[in-house]
C-alpha cells in the first residue's frame, strides 16, 4: 500500500507557462520552465492506494481509470 498526499489545487500557486493543463498532453513546454508553489498554510491530505493483487496491470483491460474524486 502506498499513500499519496495531495494538496487543494486552490493552495498552489504556479509561475510560467501553466503546469497544471486541462488539457491531456501533460503541456511540455512547461518542462524546465516553470514552476509552483505550495501555500505554507497548506493541509495536505494523504490518500493511501491499495492494489490488492500480486499483478502490476499497467495500461491492460483491468486497469481502473479514476475520473473524479473528491477530498472530504
Amino acid at each position: 500500500m502506498a499513500t499519496l498526499y495531495l494538496w487543494q489545487r486552490a493552495d498552489i500557486t504556479s509561475f510560467g507557462p501553466d503546469v497544471f493543463p486541462n488539457t491531456m498532453d501533460a503541456n511540455g513546454g512547461a518542462v524546465g520552465s516553470s514552476s509552483f508553489r505550495i501555500a505554507a498554510d497548506a493541509t495536505a491530505k494523504p490518500i493511501e492506494v491499495t492494489d490488492n493483487d500480486s499483478n502490476f496491470n499497467d495500461n491492460d483491460a483491468s486497469s481502473q481509470v479514476l475520473t473524479s474524486a473528491m477530498l472530504a
